[in-house]
């Protein structure tokens, strides 16, 4: 797989974000009436990277890697110790931001909760 940055061609188009000024019906019926087609990456900057995203979640999503863990593991996979610091700084925004997902998401407080990477999360930890 390749690590280098995307870059916008006549099959691509990237957006910083989702905005009102933004035409994106316009886009996708561009690229509808194109023989070849294309794609639209939302959350990639004109330079090929992507936005949004903090260290600190980076690195939340490669502890997790492949295996559910439950918050301890990952706070000691992470060498952090001040528990608020891991859930503002790491947790809380990877869940708000779908990089990471509750495997008991009806019991967010159980002793037993572990967390896993969603599809997205996944794309971070590679």
């Amino acid at each position: 797989m390749s690590t280098e940055p995307l870059r916008e061609n006549h099959r691509v188009e990237l957006k910083r974000e989702l905005t009102p000024e933004l035409d994106l019906e316009k886009e996708v019926v561009a690229f509808f009436n194109s023989h070849e087609g294309g794609f639209i990456y939302i959350g990639i900057d004109k330079t090929g990277q992507r936005v949004g995203v903090t260290e600190q979640v980076r690195r939340l999503c490669m502890a997790l890697g492949q295996e559910s863990k439950g918050s301890k593991e990952l706070m000691q996979l992470l060498n952090l110790k001040h528990r608020p610091s891991f859930l503002e700084g790491y947790l809380n925004p990877a869940l708000q931001q779908n990089f990471v997902q509750m495997t008991q998401p009806d019991s967010p407080r159980s002793p037993t909760q572990k967390y896993r990477l969603t599809a997205q999360g996944k794309t971070l930890s590679k």
